[in-house]
């Protein structure tokens, strides 16, 4: 399945390709081995083929999210193009592109093949979206506003501390032993992204859905 994911709001494109990545990848695990993110401005022809040739790890699927896909390379577009014709059933494909209109004949060549999404704008967001999100038990909404968060240039650390207000502010709702939990995975992603041992996108969206779960546990 190929999704071609259009539209000039990169907010209100980014909710919507959280929104498919936790819809494809549900489990935290799949999160992790079987979803690769990459960037048409900067990836090889050589190495977008790897990806595209990569098999799953833990589920059936495996989820690309390729970003401003109207500029990759002439080599990488005809990989591209032979992989979305193909509609393989064990990757799913997430293209974002910058012409709104899909005007360029590429373009049209991969919308033929894919389901066409074009995004509504959203309004600017903060943390307490995300504290929200959690409150619900949504890990999908929670995800989706912080990729929201970082577009607009929301600083991993600034993010941290209202999370770590959050989780206080939560103590009388949550067992003594999940409160605990929820502070070591907080630990754990502080020092993850201060030690730069995951990307800073990547170790954040981990903490939001462990958090979510230990909420939603008495």
């Amino acid at each position: 399945m190929t999704y071609l994911l259009l539209g000039e709001d990169s907010l209100a494109k980014d909710q919507k390709i959280t929104e498919l990545k936790y819809e494809i990848l549900p489990s935290g695990d799949a999160l992790a081995f079987d979803y690769e993110s990459l960037d048409g401005t900067a990836v090889a022809a050589s190495a977008l083929q790897k990806a595209l040739l990569t098999l799953p790890v833990i589920g059936r699927r495996r989820l690309i999210v390729l970003r401003a896909v109207h500029k990759l390379d002439p080599r990488a577009k005809e990989i591209l193009l032979r992989c979305v014709a193909q509609k393989r059933d064990d990757v799913v494909l997430v293209l974002e592109a910058g012409d709104t209109q899909a005007s360029n004949a590429f373009l049209k060549s991969l919308a033929a093949h894919s389901k066409v999404i074009t995004v509504a704008t959203r309004k600017r967001q903060n943390v307490f979206d995300i504290t929200n999100a959690l409150s619900a038990r949504d890990p999908v909404e929670a995800c989706a506003v912080l990729n929201n968060l970082f577009a607009q240039g929301d600083h991993p650390l600034q993010i941290m501390g209202g999370l770590i207000w959050f989780w206080g502010k939560s103590r009388p709702r949550l067992s003594d032993e999940n409160f605990r939990k929820g502070l070591e995975v907080l630990q754990e992603a502080d020092l993850n992204i201060k030690r730069s041992r995951l990307k800073p996108e990547h170790g954040m969206e981990l903490l939001v859905v462990k958090l979510v779960g230990l909420y939603g546990k008495n």
